[in-house]
């Protein structure tokens, strides 16, 4: 078995998993975390053809599709990870369904259009921030491999990103790097399409400045004390299910240079049985 087989292999254990917890939970109907059917409706294996972000059955699907697309690729020489986590991707809780990724995936595609570049905008989940929010955070960010390119126009890109575009939280590189060798690809897939488990708890400083220049109030939060990783309880897991309830995965898909044939055709196949299925409406 190849390495991208036995990683998807993994990965689709994963899936399974949270899969079989989630829906185990639901059922319980928890009444502190109580969700209509309407919104949960869509995590049945027959919805996932709408490539729904929360969508279990779809993912495997799609992570499929990316795993495919790499093996394919045949990369001959090492790779980098770039992960951007800009302040734009940032949403409380009770905002984050309304996202919407176009603005920071062009965001992106400017920024990186000369690298050759393929990821997945993810959201990290800080479900019990202290500033006085109702609820917690939300924060989009990207995982991306990249490969054809210098290691040198890779970091001189990132650290222009890094000046222009703040981090979520001060004191935190709003773009970094990592050498990737052939070999640990697919397990670097693996992780950019897990499905969400982690949490993050961080004591935040929140503080609104007036920018002269927009004239616009700008919001930064200041952590105290870093952050604390843990993994997700089970309510709070159905929670970040519930903000990326209105998203899909091919919406999702980051790419710049030779990436967008390879996001284009993974879309394509994604994409396939649901428009099927609306060409046999009357």
């Amino acid at each position: 078995m190849s390495l991208f087989a036995s990683n998807y292999a993994r990965l689709c254990q994963d899936i399974d998993e949270d899969n079989s917890r989630k829906n185990r939970y639901l059922r319980d109907a928890h009444k502190n975390y109580q969700k209509s059917q309407d919104q949960f409706g869509h995590l049945s294996r027959s919805s996932a053809k709408y490539l729904y972000a929360n969508n279990g059955y779809a993912r495997k699907k799609f992570s499929g599709l990316v795993f495919d697309a790499f093996e394919a690729l045949s990369l001959e020489t090492d790779a980098y990870q770039l992960t951007l986590t800009p302040r734009q991707g940032m949403r409380r809780e009770e905002e984050a369904v309304a996202f919407r990724p176009a603005q920071l995936k062009r965001l992106v595609s400017q920024r990186f259009r000369s690298l050759n570049m393929l990821g997945v905008m993810e959201a990290a989940f800080y479900p019990n921030v202290k500033d006085g929010l109702q609820k917690g955070l939300v924060c989009f960010h990207i995982h991306a491999i990249v490969w054809g390119v210098s290691r040198a126009e890779v970091d001189r890109l990132a650290s222009a990103f890094r000046g222009d575009h703040p981090s979520f939280f001060e004191k935190r590189p709003s773009a970094y790097l990592q050498d990737i060798p052939v070999s640990d690809v697919p397990a670097v897939l693996r992780y950019q399409l897990k499905p969400p488990s982690i949490g993050y708890d961080v004591a935040l400083t929140r503080i609104e400045e007036f920018a002269t220049r927009t004239g616009e109030v700008v919001v930064r939060y200041i952590t105290k004390s870093g952050q604390r990783k843990r993994e997700l309880r089970m309510g709070e897991r159905v929670r970040i299910d519930n903000c990326l309830r209105e998203l899909t995965f091919d919406q999702l898909l980051v790419s710049t240079g030779d990436g967008r044939s390879m996001a284009e055709g993974i879309c394509l196949r994604a994409l396939a049985e649901y428009r099927r299925s609306q060409n046999r409406k009357p």
